[in-house]
């Protein structure tokens, strides 16, 4: 199913419901538009699309960047994604 601005407050519910805190970013151009809190220091950068959307080229670069500092950074289009990263933080 498709992960739309309407599902916002499903997708904290779930991470809500596993102990974690999903933050909403706008602090610089092209920067995820989520942080990912997990029990045990763990993060994750997320930026939601629509399944026809793309990231631009600024959210490519900050993409990149993230994972190369070792951050997990994903663009999440549906909700069995957010599921999955869910799964790994709490792994």
């Amino acid at each position: 199913m498709p992960l739309e601005k309407t599902d916002e407050l499903w997708a904290r519910a779930a991470c809500k419901q596993r102990g974690m805190f999903l933050i909403k970013l706008s602090l610089l151009i092209g920067i995820p538009d989520r942080l990912l809190l997990a029990p045990g220091g763990r993060v994750a950068f997320l930026e939601f699309k629509t399944p026809a959307g793309s990231l631009s080229k600024m959210q490519v670069w900050w993409r990149r960047k993230l994972q190369d500092m070792d951050f997990l950074a994903a663009c999440i289009d549906d909700r069995a994604e957010l599921l999955e990263i869910l799964d790994k933080l709490e792994g």
